[in-house]
């Protein structure tokens, strides 16, 4: 027995994700699974700010990178545009926006090791066209290599149209389970209820590691503990058994808004010119 598919017939698609591309790959995986205009809305952004000097179309084979590149893309200029700092500061906080910031500008301020130069010899540069407000292809790629925060994936749920959904049996509104803990039922049951409510998604966090979206329990044999299955990024599709969770795994809920996501969605078209 499993919980039941939050909209009949339809699964969350597996976006697999490109170098350490684990968060925006879970998080498009829970933007695609709600929203065919969220689709349309980021392959279009990538067609025009990465394509922007070619007529082609882009290929099949190249969705999922660009449905992973265009939200890289939307982060970084968020962070540089005064324009969508300030809308992003109304529809968060302004000390979201804040953390986000900061965020950013110690990524572009940290010590850059040795391994990270040899990669990118010319990253100074490229860092002093952003802090212009222009984004190279080859920041991109740096930007895209580096985990992303859970601070960086709620603002951008935020400006696609979803809210922070908190887990009311947590002070931070996270849920996760301690390695033995007895009486889960009260955890299992919040979860179950998120993955039946089809404007509602879950996204799992694992240490400073991996992200993954979770999206079903399943109950076998009364002897053995639940499982959730999960869609990792990294491609396979495991069912990891509760007992086997410790707080290390980490629960993040959304709730997606089809009338906000239009109107987001308008906004940010406009911005960039789409």
């Amino acid at each position: 027995m499993s919980s039941k598919a939050p909209q009949e017939g339809k699964e969350y698609p597996h976006i697999r994700q490109t170098l350490n591309t684990c968060g925006l790959a879970s998080m498009g995986m829970i933007f695609l699974y709600h929203s065919p205009e969220i689709e349309d809305f980021l392959i279009r952004m990538y067609k025009s700010k990465y394509m922007y000097n070619s007529r082609k179309k882009a290929p099949v084979e190249r969705h999922n990178e660009a449905i992973i590149w265009s939200q890289g893309y939307l982060l970084l200029k968020t962070a540089r545009s005064r324009k969508l700092g300030n809308w992003v500061s109304r529809l968060a906080s302004e000390y979201d926006y804040m953390d986000f910031k900061i965020g950013i500008d110690l990524f572009l301020d940290g010590k850059v090791t040795k391994r990270i130069q040899a990669k990118y010899p010319d990253l100074s540069t490229i860092i002093k066209y952003f802090r212009s407000g222009i984004i190279r292809k080859r920041f991109m790629r740096y930007y895209l290599d580096q985990f992303k925060t859970q601070i960086e994936l709620r603002i951008l749920a935020l400006m696609l149209g979803f809210s922070y959904k908190p887990y009311p049996g947590d002070v931070m509104g996270n849920l996760y389970f301690m390695k033995g803990e007895q009486g889960v039922e009260e955890k299992l049951s919040f979860l179950e209820d998120i993955f039946n409510d089809e404007k509602s998604s879950a996204l799992l966090g694992h240490g400073q590691s991996h992200w993954m979206v979770p999206h079903a329990i399943n109950y076998g044999d009364k002897n053995k503990a639940p499982t959730i299955a999960i869609n990792d990024p990294m491609g396979s599709k495991p069912r990891i058994p509760v007992n086997r969770l410790d707080n290390s795994y980490i629960f993040y809920f959304f709730e997606y808004s089809p009338r906000r996501c239009k109107d987001n969605l308008s906004f940010l078209e406009n911005v960039f010119h789409l």
